[in-house]
């Protein structure tokens, strides 16, 4: 409840001075009205917001402070961002009145622009959003309206060469709840709020009508900010909004000039940097926040009307450009390299340049550590750095600043040994070319939003790209930096994997991806209840040869309770030579006698599988398109064990299911 503030000093409300040029945009940002017409002191609380309308309106002509110069100029509007009442029907009408539309409809001179927030009750489609479908009803008769949402709720503006974005409580996917079972994995929930009414996608559009390729300045306001408060409120792992849907608005936002992101929520006028990006937090209680917007600056001057006097001033250019660096060729990414308490980074730039890298736990405050990065192979502009010391299953984020750009992600950390459930994702097949590894990505992409608990691990079974001891192959293929949602799913899904058939030799990508080799390319990893053996098919693995006598030792010595073997050699589904079948006849006996219960392979033609004995054979490789100018098709496999019970559904890029494969633990 605002308190009641029985005096308010005028003293500067009304000094005027020369109006400035047409060139300049000034606007207001306040947050938290509450308005509340069921509190004891309503009135009081009118009669202080009418006072603060008196002040704006009095604004304009009112000199800066000395060290901005100048004075204030007319405001295209004011900007509330949020918790504009307590939720009822009434409050907002009130509000309305105060405030009107469009300027000199109601006390205020000048246009208003709200948002709702988590106060002004549930969603639109609720019977009690009231709140909600107020904001609904006057968002088609908004000054300099570009454009509105699907729902009708989220809306934008073009005013003087800037673009304004209101997403009203968050940047979010959901229109209603999201999986729910995300708690049992450690994942965290979002526990408050609402959801977010498909914000996110009326963002995704209105920034492509209206801004595209031409630079132009845009600025985002809702309520939620990116700090402690809204991310961890009471506890780790249930917030406002989550890391997650706060990553995904970056990953929206790329390649964009985002100038600022204007919040409220916390009651603070708390000045930070979320990725390059300055992030405003405003009140309505202590003063607001006045900007001026120039063609190479913004200005920020926070104002006091009680006591008639500027406070703070942030100064920023218009030109941001935020991120993805321009230097990067590959990454970042993650490697898993078979200890719960370690995470591998990797990435690379055209040029040696100055790298930083920070991580930590707490939203975004990146307070675990900070390092300078060096390239390891200077010629390539290769960087790696390996995170000690973290927490099992436990979510991280990390931010990669090259220059003044930046590249963030998250990870969650490897189960314990010990756990007895997980998720994780299995692909392969993306040397087939850039598309097919893009549309392949965007299905994961959607994967890991849908049900967090497969963001964890992604098993690559094979056939990388056509070249893998070129590094050109990598940089154009598997790395291609066009290919949006590979990016994503690499910066945040640790990857481990097998090599491929007929791909060259290994020593580059035994460089590229560091994982704890036995001999030649082939390994073995731990992850939680399940013991992965990753076979090296460009290796002799006969009977007798190192690769056999280390499978034999690594499957008899295996304590996990599931097994799964990865083997780029079409085991078990097609035969090319009776050398080959021999071998694979092999292999299979092995699997049999230590109670393997999936094979993969990525490389086989096609989605295939079939049980052979006591072993399931899952093929992921891409299935040829009918006509030359369509992408083949790739699939992956989300795998879940619970317990004694292991269930692995199959899809395909367009994330269609194609079969389920069930087994229990004999």
């Amino acid at each position: 409840m605002i308190r009641n503030m029985i005096f308010w000093m005028l003293l500067g409300c009304f000094t005027h001075a020369a109006m400035t040029s047409a060139e300049e945009i000034t606007l207001i940002h306040i947050g938290d009205t509450h308005y509340n017409t069921g509190s004891d002191d309503f009135e009081a609380q009118r009669e202080q917001f009418q006072r603060l309308i008196d002040c704006m309106n009095a604004l304009p002509g009112t000199p800066y402070p000395q060290e901005v110069g100048g004075s204030v100029g007319r405001p295209m509007g004011v900007f509330i961002v949020g918790d504009l009442t307590e939720s009822r029907q009434a409050d907002f009408d009130v509000l309305a009145e105060d405030w009107g539309l469009k300027g000199g409809d109601g006390r205020l001179d000048f246009p208003v622009f709200e948002g709702a927030g988590n106060h002004d009750g549930p969603p639109s489609t609720h019977p009690r959003g009231d709140v909600r479908r107020a904001i609904i009803a006057r968002n088609p008769h908004r000054p300099h309206l570009a454009s509105l949402s699907e729902n009708q709720l989220h809306y934008s503006l073009n005013y003087q060469g800037v673009h304004f974005v209101q997403l009203n409580e968050y940047a979010g996917l959901d229109s209603d709840e999201r999986y729910a079972g995300n708690r049992a994995y450690n994942r965290k929930g979002q526990a408050y709020g609402n959801p977010a009414e498909e914000s996110l996608q009326f963002l995704k559009q209105t920034l492509a009508e209206h801004v595209g390729d031409s630079g132009r300045p845009v600025i985002l306001f809702q309520h939620y900010g990116f700090d402690g408060w809204p991310l961890n409120p009471w506890g780790d792992e249930l917030a406002w909004w989550t890391e997650e849907q706060a990553l995904r608005l970056w990953e929206t936002i790329e390649g964009y000039n985002v100038i600022a992101l204007m919040v409220g929520h916390d009651h603070s006028h708390n000045v930070m940097q979320w990725n390059g990006i300055p992030v405003y937090h405003m009140d309505a209680v202590r003063g607001y926040a006045v900007y001026r917007i120039t063609g190479e600056e913004l200005v920020r001057v926070v104002r006091y009307p009680q006591e008639g006097r500027w406070g703070p001033v942030h100064r920023q250019s218009t030109s941001v450009f935020a991120g993805p660096p321009d230097e990067l060729v590959q990454g970042p990414y993650l490697v898993y390299n078979n200890d719960p308490s370690n995470m591998t980074l990797l990435w690379r730039t055209e040029r040696p340049s100055k790298t930083t890298l920070r991580w930590g736990r707490e939203n975004f405050r990146l307070e675990l550590g900070e390092v300078q990065v060096e390239p390891y192979e200077e010629g390539d502009g290769l960087y790696r750095v390996t995170l000690t010391d973290l927490e099992p299953n436990t979510r991280y984020v990390y931010q990669l600043q090259v220059g003044n750009q930046y590249a963030p992600g998250m990870f969650y950390t490897a189960p314990a040994p010990d756990a007895d459930r997980v998720k994780f994702l299995i692909y392969g097949g993306t040397g087939q070319g850039v598309a097919e590894h893009e549309r392949i990505s965007q299905a994961l992409y959607d994967k890991i939003y849908e049900d967090p608990a497969y963001h964890s691990l992604l098993l690559h079974a094979g056939n990388w790209v056509p070249q893998i001891d070129r590094l050109s192959a990598w940089d154009a293929h598997f790395f291609n930096r066009s290919a949006r949602h590979t990016r994503y799913v690499q910066a945040r899904l640790p990857i481990v994997g097998a090599v491929g058939l007929h791909q060259g030799n290994t020593e580059l990508f035994q460089q590229l991806f560091p994982f704890p080799y036995a001999g030649a390319a082939y390994h073995s990893f731990r992850y939680g209840p399940v013991h992965v053996t990753v076979m090296d098919a460009l290796a002799d693995y006969s009977e007798g040869s190192d690769q056999y006598q280390w499978l034999v030792d690594d499957l008899k010595n295996a304590t996990a309770p599931w097994k799964i073997l990865v083997h780029t050699g079409r085991h078990a589904l097609e035969h090319e030579s009776p050398a080959g079948e021999a071998a694979r006849k092999g292999l299979h006996s092995l699997c049999e006698e230590h109670e393997v219960s999936l094979v993969i392979d990525g490389t086989s033609r096609g989605y295939a599988h079939t049980r052979v004995g006591s072993v399931q054979y899952l093929g992921l490789g891409p299935a040829p398109s009918e006509r030359e100018d369509e992408p083949d098709t790739l699939f992956f496999g989300a795998l879940q064990i619970e317990g004694s019970t292991l269930n692995l559904e199959v899809f395909d890029d367009a994330g269609q299911r194609v079969e389920t494969v069930e087994r229990t633990a004999e």
